[in-house]
């Protein structure tokens, strides 16, 4: 996959996001509470890249379908990105593994269990994505990461973002009302 043709399915993905309405952020309930819930954030995600690639063979959109990734003669590990961007039937044509986190009190370990997956969808030799996305929404990435008090869940994240197939992507209300997505990629702690 050429470089363009990454940044084409990056563009396209973004501006999926875009059509993301603010409900599918937070959705409120009937009792005055609002619920932010992956899964009603992912479908809406997925509806919107669905629309994005409607008539662009070869690619498709799934959403967690199993994926078996062998480490080891006769070793294989099932995981489910949450979406992907790929081509059926082969590994030539994955292009984007997407992890959506929109839980404000996300711990560090769903984090990096998350990114974790992300390595092993754009390690060369098993799944080869071209890129690894964590989606993260409704709370302020480098803030929680900050705050965090375990230095090794600290460390071990910042680890696997500094993989060049992997990035976050990241939206979140600021102070003055205004939100907007923010990429981080290549991260290290002096950048925080």
């Amino acid at each position: 996959m050429t470089r363009k043709e990454l940044e084409r399915h990056k563009d396209k993905l973004m501006q999926s996001l875009i059509q993301v309405e603010p409900i599918y952020y937070a959705t409120p309930t009937i009792s005055g509470k609002t619920l932010t819930l992956e899964r009603i954030f992912a479908y809406e995600l997925y509806h919107q890249l669905r629309n994005s690639y409607e008539y662009e063979q070869p690619y498709a959109i799934n959403g967690e379908i199993s994926k078996g990734i062998s480490f080891c003669s006769g070793n294989e590990t099932t995981v489910f990105p949450d979406l992907v961007i790929h081509q059926h039937g082969t590994t030539e044509g994955n292009a984007v593994a997407i992890e959506i986190k929109t839980d404000k009190d996300v711990s560090p370990s769903d984090l990096i269990h998350d990114l974790k997956k992300l390595k092993k969808y754009t390690d060369e030799g098993n799944l080869n994505y071209q890129l690894g996305i964590l989606l993260i929404a409704n709370l302020d990435f480098c803030s929680k990461l900050n705050s965090m008090r375990n230095e090794e869940e600290k460390q071990q994240i910042l680890s696997l973002l500094n993989s060049p197939r992997i990035a976050v992507w990241n939206k979140f209300k600021k102070i003055d009302g205004s939100s907007e997505w923010i990429k981080i990629e290549n991260i290290s702690e002096d950048e925080l």
